[in-house]
C-alpha cells in the first residue's frame, strides 16, 4: 500500500518523544527522524514535532501477525478499543477489537490453506505471514474433517468416507455410544446396535502439525430397525418308545435365540443351544411339549410353540427277532472312524498255527465302553470298519468286494464265516462331508450300505448313529448344513421298522455356543470322541437298545464266587486245584515300591512307580479286606496319597503308574491236567476274563486289561481298555464302578503247547493333576465263554 510520508523529529526542550495519534503510537529518540503518514503529520506538528522532508512510498511500523496453529492470529502495540481488520489474500476475513493492553486476536473458522497470505490493517498495512506447506519437518494446520454419509441403520454395517484428511496423518474414530469403529485410510466402519443420534469424534494426528491432534466432532443419525419375528417351531421326530431317550431336532429357531421346554406330564425336558430338546418319558401316551423361544429385540419374544409327542409302550422284539435267550448275542459295528477307534488286531505269526490274532480294544472308542454295559452275554463288538472311509467304501467292506481291506481279510463279507450279527451299529458320513459329498449322494450311499446289512438272511437289528459335530470341515457353513440335513433324514428313517433304531448323539458333543462344533472337553482333536465322551456315547446306545427291547439276553458279569470251590473259574486251578488265588484270600503276593506294610494277594505282584513320592509326598499303599458282603473272598484296596499324580501332560502321557500282574495261571504242563484232567484246555475252547473296579479318586483311569496267552511259545496279548493316556488335561475319566471284560480268546490248533500266562491290570493318571483316594479291585475271573442265564 502506498502512502505520503513526512520525515519528522520529536520536539526538544524536554517534551515527550512519543505521540499517539488516533490510536497509532509514534516513538523516536531525540533528533532522530521517523516517517509519519501525512494524515497524522499535522497532529504531530501541532504537538511540537518538526517537519524535515516529505516522500511517497511503502513502509510499516507494524509487525507481521503471529500464530502458533495457523488458525488463530494475533498482534500488539495498537490503540486500545481500535478495530483491526484481518485479511486473507488481501480479502477481508473479519475484524478484532484491540484490548486495553494493545493486543488483539482473530481466529478463522476454518484454518487457511497452505500458501495463504495473512495480513491485518494498520497504518501502514502489516507485513504478511504465509501459511507453509506440510512436510520437511514443518506442517501446516490440520483441517476440520467431514464424514459422509451422515445416516445409517441399526444392526447394519455403516461405512463412511472421511474428507479433508492431511497426507501422512492418522485418524482414530470413537462413538458416543461405545460402538467400536475402525478407520482404514479415509474410511470408517462399524455396526451400531441401536438407533439414535451418535456423536462421532475423529481425532487426526500428524507429527509436526501445529494443531495436532485435531478433533472434529460429527453427528450421525442412526435409524432403529425393528427386530426379527420369531416363527412357530417344529420338532422331529414326534414318536418315541417309553423309557428310551427322546431327542428331538428343533427347526425354525432364529439365530442367537435360546429355547426352554416343559412337558405336560412334568417330566424334565432339556434344551441344547436352540436346536434340540431331550427327555426320557417313562410312560406311554400323548405328551404336550411346550417350547419357549426368547431373543432380545425380537418383535414377539418370547414365542411359545407346543408339539405333541406320541410315546408308545415299550416291549420285547416281535416274533421275527432272529436271536433267542439261549445263546450269546452277536454284536457288530460298521462305519468309519467312530467304530474303527474301538478295535484293532494284529495277526500273530506262529509257525504252523494259523488264524491267531492279538486283539486290542481302545477306551477311546465307544464300542469298548459299550462292553461295560452289555456284559458277558454279548460278544465284543466285531468291527467292519476302516478309519477315514466313506459310506460307499463301507459297503465294499460289508459285501466283501474290498478284498484287501483288513476287516475283509480277517472276516470276509458279513456272515460269510457263519458268524451273523444280531445287532449291527451303523455309523458314517463325516468323511463324506469332509470330501464334499452332497446330501443326495450321502443318502443314496447310506441307504445302500444299510439295506445290504438289513437284507442278510438273518436280519439284524440296526441302531443308526447320526453324524456328530466336527471342527475341521474345510467349507464349514456348507458342511454343517449337509450334516444337519443328513441327521434329520437319518433320525426319522424307518421309524416304524422294528429292525431300525435311529438315535441322536450329537447333543453329547455339540457346543451350544458354537453349533456344529465340539465342546472342548469331549474331543482331543475336534473330530473323534475322547475316553470320557466315548462312555457317554456308549451309555446312550445301551439305553436306546434297552428301551427298544433289543437286549434279550440277561446282563451278566460272572464275578468270582464267594466260595472255596468255583470250578469254572480257571483261577481256581492256578498252581494247584482248588487254589485260593481265586479268592484273593492269601497274602503272599509281592509289593513293589509300595508304602511299608502293604499287602498283596498271593499269585500277584502290585508295583508302583517311584515318582509318587515326589509328586504326592508318599508311595501308594495296599491292603486286603473282605469284599462287599463276602465271607471268604477279599478285595484289594489301593490307597493313593492326597497330592498330585506323577509327571506332566507334556512329558508323561501314556505312562503307567500302577500295575497288578498275576503269575502264570495255567502253565503248559497243567493245561491238560488241571482239575484232574476233566476240563483240559484244548483247541476250540473259548475263554473270557473279567474284573471289577471301584475308582474313588480323581484323575486315575484304567489304561489296560491284558489277557495274555502263550501259543507254542509265542505271546498273544488280548487287551481291553487300552489307553495311552489323556493328551487333553480337560478330559476327566469318570469315577465309579467298572465291570471290565476282556476279549474272548479262542484256543487255536496249537502244535505243542498252550499256556494261560497272566492277567494284567494297568492304571494311569492325568499327569500332574490332583488326586487322592482309593481303588478297590475285586478278585478277577476267567471262565469258558458260553451263554449264562445268570451268574454262576
Amino acid at each position: 500500500m502506498t502512502y505520503q510520508y513526512i520525515s519528522m523529529v520529536p520536539p526538544g526542550g524536554g517534551l515527550s518523544n512519543q505521540i499517539t495519534i488516533n490510536g497509532r503510537v509514534y516513538t523516536s529518540d531525540p533528533l532522530t527522524p521517523i516517517n509519519i503518514p501525512s494524515f497524522d503529520a499535522l497532529v504531530a506538528e501541532a504537538n511540537g514535532w518538526i517537519r524535515i522532508s516529505a516522500f511517497t512510498g511503502a513502509s510499516s511500523s507494524l509487525n507481521a501477525p503471529s500464530t502458533t496453529d495457523y488458525k488463530t492470529f494475533s498482534g500488539s502495540g495498537l490503540a486500545p478499543g481500535s478495530t483491526v481488520t484481518v485479511y486473507k489474500n488481501n480479502v477481508s476475513a473479519g475484524t478484532a477489537i484491540v484490548a486495553v493492553d494493545g493486543t488483539w486476536s482473530f481466529t478463522f473458522t476454518t484454518a487457511p490453506a497452505a500458501q495463504s497470505s495473512i495480513t491485518y490493517s494498520g497504518v501502514p498495512e502489516s507485513p504478511a505471514i504465509t501459511i507453509p506447506n506440510s512436510g520437511n519437518g514443518t506442517s501446516g494446520p490440520l483441517a476440520t474433517l467431514s464424514l459422509s454419509p451422515l445416516t445409517g441403520s441399526a444392526g447394519v454395517a455403516y461405512s463412511g468416507a472421511i474428507a479433508g484428511v492431511t497426507a501422512g496423518s492418522t485418524i482414530v474414530a470413537a462413538s458416543s455410544d461405545g460402538t467400536a469403529l475402525i478407520v482404514n485410510g479415509t474410511s470408517v466402519t462399524g455396526t451400531f446396535p441401536t438407533g439414535g443420534t451418535k456423536s462421532i469424534t475423529l481425532t487426526e494426528t500428524l507429527a509436526g502439525a501445529a494443531n495436532s491432534p485435531n478433533l472434529t466432532i460429527i453427528s450421525l443419525t442412526i435409524t432403529a430397525v425393528s427386530g426379527p419375528t420369531l416363527v412357530p417351531l417344529t420338532v422331529s421326530p414326534l414318536t418315541i418308545t417309553a423309557g428310551s431317550v427322546f431327542s428331538g431336532a428343533v427347526t425354525g429357531s432364529t439365530a442367537g435365540s435360546t429355547i426352554s421346554a416343559t412337558s405336560s406330564d412334568g417330566i424334565a425336558v432339556n434344551s441344547y443351544s436352540n436346536s434340540r430338546v431331550t427327555a426320557n418319558f417313562p410312560t406311554a401316551g400323548s405328551k404336550t411339549v411346550t417350547i419357549t423361544e426368547t431373543l432380545a429385540g425380537a418383535t414377539n419374544s418370547p414365542k411359545v410353540t407346543t408339539q405333541t409327542i406320541n410315546v408308545t409302550a415299550s416291549g420285547a422284539p416281535n416274533s421275527s427277532t432272529p436271536f433267542t435267550l439261549s445263546r450269546i448275542v452277536n454284536v457288530a459295528g460298521g462305519g468309519t472312524s467312530l467304530t474303527a477307534l474301538g478295535h484293532s488286531w494284529t495277526a500273530v505269526n506262529i509257525s504252523g498255527v494259523s488264524n491267531v490274532y492279538a486283539n486290542t480294544r481302545y477306551a477311546r472308542g465307544y464300542t469298548c465302553a459299550l462292553m461295560l454295559y452289555l456284559g458277558w452275554n454279548y460278544t465284543p463288538v466285531r468291527t467292519y470298519a476302516v478309519s477315514g472311509y466313506t459310506l460307499s467304501l463301507d459297503l465294499g467292506i460289508y459285501n466283501g468286494s474290498r478284498t484287501t481291506d483288513a476287516p475283509v481279510l480277517r472276516y470276509g463279507a458279513i456272515g460269510s464265516d457263519g458268524w451273523n450279527p444280531d445287532i449291527f451299529l451303523f455309523e458314517g458320513g463325516s468323511n463324506d462331508i469332509s470330501g464334499g459329498s452332497t446330501f443326495s449322494q450321502m443318502q443314496t450311499d447310506a441307504a445302500a450300505a444299510q439295506n445290504y446289512v438289513l437284507g442278510l438272511a438273518q436280519k439284524p437289528r440296526m441302531p443308526l448313529l447320526d453324524i456328530i459335530p466336527r471342527n475341521s470341515f474345510s467349507n464349514d457353513a456348507v458342511a454343517q448344513a449337509t450334516r444337519t440335513q443328513y441327521n434329520s433324514w437319518s433320525n426319522t428313517r424307518n421309524v416304524a421298522d422294528d429292525y431300525v433304531l435311529p438315535y441322536d448323539v450329537s447333543y453329547i458333543f455339540e457346543d451350544p455356543s458354537n453349533p456344529g462344533h465340539m465342546l472342548a472337553n469331549v474331543s482331543d482333536d475336534g473330530v473323534h470322541p475322547n475316553t470320557w465322551s466315548g462312555f457317554l456315547f456308549a451309555k446312550k446306545a445301551f439305553d436306546s437298545m434297552s428301551a427298544k427291547g433289543w437286549l434279550p439276553a440277561p446282563i451278566v458279569f460272572p464275578y468270582a464266587k464267594d466260595a472255596a470251590s468255583d470250578p469254572t473259574n480257571l483261577l481256581q486251578h492256578a498252581v494247584s486245584d482248588n487254589s485260593a488265588n481265586q479268592l484273593f484270600s492269601n497274602t503272599a503276593g509281592a509289593a513293589v515300591n509300595l508304602a511299608a506294610g502293604s499287602v498283596v494277594p498271593s499269585g500277584y505282584t502290585l508295583s508302583a512307580d517311584t515318582s509318587w513320592t515326589t509328586s504326592a509326598g508318599a508311595q501308594p499303599s495296599s491292603a486286603l479286606v473282605l469284599d462287599d458282603g463276602a465271607t471268604l473272598r477279599k478285595k484289594l484296596v489301593i490307597t493313593i496319597p492326597n497330592g498330585n499324580a506323577p509327571g506332566s501332560v507334556a512329558a508323561d502321557v501314556g505312562k503307567t503308574w500302577l500295575t497288578l500282574t498275576s503269575s502264570t495261571i495255567i502253565s503248559s504242563a497243567r493245561s491238560q491236567t488241571f482239575n484232574g484232567g476233566a476240563t483240559p484246555i484244548v483247541a476250540g475252547n473259548t475263554y473270557r476274563a473279567g474284573i471289577k473296579l471301584k475308582i474313588s479318586c480323581p484323575n486315575i483311569f484304567i489304561s489296560g486289561l491284558t489277557f495274555r496267552w502263550v501259543v507254542d511259545g509265542t505271546i498273544v496279548n488280548q487287551i481291553a481298555y487300552a489307553s495311552s493316556g489323556f493328551s487333553n488335561a480337560g478330559e476327566v475319566f469318570p469315577q465309579g464302578v467298572y465291570d471290565l471284560l476282556t476279549e474272548a480268546f479262542t484256543v487255536p490248533a496249537f502244535l505243542s503247547s498252550i499256556q494261560l500266562s497272566s492277567l494284567i491290570l494297568t492304571l494311569a493318571s492325568v499327569p500332574g493333576s490332583a488326586t487322592g483316594g482309593t481303588i478297590e479291585i475285586s478278585a478277577p475271573y476267567i471262565r469258558p465263554y458260553t451263554f449264562l442265564a445268570a451268574a454262576p
